[in-house]
């Protein structure tokens, strides 16, 4: 509903949950009526419908122009079949179905948004067009990189659970907190198998990648899940095998 879009409330957001080293950033939405009014309208949807409530100066927040982008309006989407096939007979016959690849939640998400959103930076699409091209060439290196980013299945529960607070039973927070640092865990054990499979690449977006997954932070986060739990602890899926290594970890 539009009593929900309120830039006053979105500045006031923004001020309580942003971190506290972005004070440029704020300045730069400070006059944004209607990033602000956004805002309002996302953490409301995000508060009612899903249920998470973020900490105070938790959230990392970025203001992004649209000047690289292309908006296509709605009526031109579902026309195109963007998203959704206008034949019912054929549900999976849209552009979307046909482009996703993907073998991850996290990168179905960033294909839709960048089907809806296009680029026309000439520079951005020849560096996605380069790696696009390198792995179709290798097809060794495709298949090797594909099998490691199925394991990054629970990056996304992670993501959603940082910065939130669960009112919860103790003890059942305590239980959903060792679910998650289990996640996290098994996360981090495989940054090091897809930094030596990024190693074979070439092109400059791949070689960023594998630059931010190297950074140390990573290793000091492990060593410090490493002091808290078994280091044997894995995550498994079913309430028995569950249950089992919680109580190992």
């Amino acid at each position: 509903p539009a009593i929900h879009f309120s830039a006053l409330v979105g500045w006031d957001l923004i001020q309580a949950y942003c971190t506290n080293n972005a004070y440029s950033i704020q300045q730069v939405l400070k006059k944004k009526f209607y990033a602000l009014s956004a805002v309002s309208a996302l953490i409301k949807y995000i508060v009612s419908i899903q249920n998470i409530i973020y900490a105070p100066n938790t959230v990392k927040i970025e203001f992004r122009n649209n000047y690289n982008f292309a908006v296509i309006h709605l009526e031109a989407v579902q026309s195109l079949e963007i998203l959704c096939s206008l034949n019912k007979a054929l549900p999976k016959f849209s552009l979307f179905d046909v482009m996703n690849k993907c073998v991850t939640p996290l990168g179905k998400k960033f294909l839709r948004a960048n089907l809806l959103q296009p680029l026309y930076n000439i520079q951005k699409i020849e560096d996605r067009l380069m790696c696009v091209t390198e792995l179709i060439a290798d097809h060794t290196l495709l298949s090797k990189l594909q099998r490691i980013l199925r394991k990054f299945k629970y990056v996304e529960y992670i993501i959603n659970v940082c910065p939130g607070i669960n009112d919860y039973e103790i003890s059942q927070q305590a239980e959903k907190n060792l679910n998650y640092l289990l996640y996290l865990k098994h996360s981090l054990e495989i940054l090091p198998e897809l930094n030596i499979v990024l190693s074979l690449t070439s092109c400059s977006t791949l070689q960023t990648i594998k630059s931010k997954i190297s950074k140390d932070s990573y290793a000091c986060i492990q060593n410090l899940i490493s002091e808290l739990i078994h280091k044997d602890a894995c995550c498994n899926h079913g309430f028995t095998s569950s249950n089992l290594q919680r109580c190992f970890a």
